[in-house]
């Protein structure tokens, strides 16, 4: 089992990376042969062959596939698969970002446009991993903070 944060060379990808100025553009978690995220199609499970066909593993986290995080997995599962993608959350997000980095202009650290119903592929793995979802992270924000929390987890 493990995190991944990835990117490609489609023009979605690429917005995004240059809105965030980051170099991912999307988070997912690989579990066997499966890739689980959130993308325009919602949250879906999909075959990693085809997922990587146009798509570069920037970053990772291995997880061990305890009991204990497939149960989280599988409880994430339920309570989001089937669910549509938070198109709104990622618009503040994309806005938040633009106005910040050309216009050093700051928009409110809530989400005004997110549906907890709806998820982004970092609302989901923080829905997986912390047991409720962040509409205010990019993925490679979501990846320094796991793996600070991680390391921090390592020092106790």
């Amino acid at each position: 089992m493990r995190l991944i944060w990835t990117k490609n060379e489609r023009a979605v990808s690429s917005v995004i990376r240059m809105i965030t100025g980051e170099p991912v553009s999307h988070c997912a978690l690989q579990y066997g042969p499966f890739i689980i995220h959130s993308n325009f199609l919602g949250v879906h499970i999909e075959w990693a062959p085809a997922f990587f066909k146009n798509t570069v593993v920037v970053y990772e986290i291995s997880l061990e596939a305890s009991s204990e995080n497939i149960s989280k997995l599988n409880k994430t599962l339920l309570d989001t698969q089937f669910h549509f993608y938070d198109f709104g959350a990622m618009l503040y997000l994309g806005l938040k970002f633009f106005l910040r980095n050309h216009f050093k202009v700051a928009l409110p650290d809530i989400n005004l446009w997110q549906d907890k119903h709806l998820f982004t592929c970092t609302e989901f793995i923080t829905k997986f991993y912390y047991g409720k979802s962040d509409s205010l992270v990019a993925p490679f924000q979501l990846y320094n903070q796991i793996k600070e929390d991680m390391c921090g987890d390592e020092r106790k």
